[in-house]
C-alpha cells in the first residue's frame, strides 16, 4: 500500500472520529437549551422539534448532519483500504 493511500485513509479515519466527537459536544450543548418543563430522553435526540428551543434545534440538527458526514467518511476510509490494498 502506497504512502498516499496510507495518508487519506488515515485522514477519513481521523475525521469520523472528529465528526462523532463533535456530534456529542453538541447534542450536549442542545441539552442547556430544553424548554421549560421537559427533561432528557431519547424522544429528544429523534424527534428534537417537541423538546428544544431554536437554538437546541438547530445544535440537534447539526449533531445529526455531524454524525451523517462522520459515517461518509468511514465507509470511504473502508473503500480506500479495500482499494489500496488490491
Amino acid at each position: 500500500m502506497s504512502v498516499g493511500v496510507r495518508v487519506i485513509a488515515a485522514t477519513l479515519l481521523l475525521s469520523f472520529f472528529a465528526c462523532c466527537v463533535g456530534s456529542a459536544i453538541l447534542q450536549l450543548l442542545a441539552w442547556n437549551h430544553v424548554r421549560t418543563g421537559q427533561g432528557p430522553t431519547l424522544r429528544g435526540v429523534w424527534k428534537p422539534d417537541d423538546y428544544f428551543d431554536e437554538i437546541g434545534l438547530r445544535q440537534m440538527r447539526m449533531a445529526k448532519r455531524l454524525l451523517i458526514l462522520g459515517s461518509v467518511a468511514f465507509v470511504t476510509h473502508v473503500i480506500v483500504l479495500r482499494l489500496g490494498s488490491g
